[in-house]
């Protein structure tokens, strides 16, 4: 019995210029005259793992054996799987092949992708295309405006996967800014539990220290805005006593700028308010009050 032919378009993208950032992948599967498109998005990843990836859930959205053309505007990708480069990478525990040993030697990028790409192209006959021709864009492009999509949805996860490879290289100073850089503070404290547990102490204190830090900065913002939200029932409410508690609940968690900036704020919209309801009549009163805050 022949395999089914199937032609899978995939396309990752990321949304900030720095990574690691927000990404998604969108892909569109083809078989007979039907398709299917979907994708999903991540917070904490790069647009090459989106690329790979979207090409892993294409494969194994497959229900059985399949002879399957896949498209990609990833030459890397299309290169890396043509001349087989996962295999020697995986040969060498994955590290490049160089002279260094032991630690010394560098680890291969999202090694986790591609064992899991590997492992499916050996279950389907795959060949990857690199797109260039005009028919076959217009499923390229559609892939890549669902990744965008997904990349821009409310509702999306971490990258497990990335964040277990800079784990295991925490080692590197590079490798554990980014932890310190973007997480926030729940997955900072995990993985210095992680690095704790993996023997790394120095690394988990530091993961710790800023995950506790990052805790409390998030605490201090939250208990502002409370305090910005009573702050503005007073102005609406006792505007005459609103300047003593200020004094007395809000000073430690609002500056004199703000509350002047709250207060002029509340004023001029007081004064556009009476404008539209009576403009005849309170109109100097209004232009007065704004004028004299």
């Amino acid at each position: 019995m022949s395999k089914k032919e199937v032609s899978i378009y995939a396309n990752g993208t990321g949304t900030s210029p720095k990574y690691p950032g927000r990404g998604g992948y969108g892909v569109v599967m083809c078989y007979n005259d039907s398709h299917k498109v979907f994708g999903q998005g991540f917070r904490f990843t790069t647009d090459m793992r989106m690329t790979v990836m979207g090409t892993i859930a294409g494969l194994e959205a497959l229900k059985s054996f399949c002879a399957v053309q896949l498209f990609t505007d990833s030459k890397y990708l299309v290169d890396a799987m043509t001349d087989k480069w996962p295999r020697d990478w995986e040969a060498n525990g994955w590290c490049y092949d160089i002279v260094a040993v032991g630690n010394n030697k560098p680890r291969i990028a999202n090694a986790d992708l591609w064992s899991k790409l590997l492992e499916l192209c050996d279950r389907h006959t795959v060949e990857f295309n690199w797109i260039k021709e005009m028919s076959a864009r217009q499923w390229h492009e559609r892939c890549g405006e669902f990744a965008k999509e997904a990349a821009d949805a409310n509702e999306i996860s971490y990258d497990d996967g990335y964040l277990d490879d800079i784990l295991v290289r925490l080692d590197n100073d590079s490798a554990l800014n980014v932890l310190l850089s973007e997480l926030p503070p729940e997955l900072l404290l995990d993985y210095a539990e992680k690095a704790r547990v993996s023997g790394r102490l120095e690394r988990a204190h530091e993961l710790a220290s800023k995950g506790t830090q990052r805790a409390a900065e998030e605490l201090r913002a939250r208990e502002k805005q409370t305090l910005l939200k009573k702050l503005r029932q007073h102005f609406r409410h006792d505007f005459l006593h609103v300047d003593s508690f200020y004094q007395d609940q809000c000073s430690y968690g609002i500056s004199p700028d703000e509350y002047e900036a709250e207060k002029i704020n509340f004023v001029q919209s007081w004064a556009e308010n009476q404008l539209d309801q009576q403009p005849d009549r309170h109109q100097a009163e209004a232009i007065g009050a704004v004028e004299g805050n």
